[in-house]
């Protein structure tokens, strides 16, 4: 969403967001910043950060699929914005990336991602819930 974004863009450039923090806040899109300071060392307690209910092996990798999906994505974001004009606006753009982020994964995410990660599994069966 639009609100994610702007939280990765603050966070990714941080030199620059004092003037985006202070548009989105005048354009009242932003109403607070605010997060947790890390209280545990990624480093060693990496499953911590999963699902308690999923089964050991599951909590341990899944972080780095996490990582590598989160990297694609923001990849592609910053594409998009880079092939997205720019406007007087800053929502409108930001709608426009929204929008096609959400086509891409619509019209590829099949084959790009659920079926290639589904080859790794030697194609078996999954329960698919939404």
């Amino acid at each position: 969403s639009i609100h994610q974004h702007c939280v990765f863009q603050l966070l990714n450039n941080w030199e620059t967001s004092d003037q985006l923090l202070a548009q989105l806040k005048k354009d009242q899109l932003l109403l607070k910043v605010s997060y947790d300071p890390l209280a545990i060392n990624l480093g060693a307690t990496l499953a911590d950060t999963s699902d308690a209910a999923w089964p050991e092996s599951v909590r341990k990798t899944w972080p780095f699929f996490m990582m590598g999906a989160s990297q694609m994505w923001l990849a592609q974001v910053q594409k998009m914005k880079q092939d997205t004009q720019e406007s007087s606006i800053l929502e409108l753009r930001y709608q426009t990336i929204q929008r096609k982020m959400t086509e891409l994964w619509q019209e590829q995410g099949q084959h790009a991602l659920v079926h290639h990660l589904s080859a790794l599994y030697a194609y078996q069966p999954v329960l698919m819930r939404f």
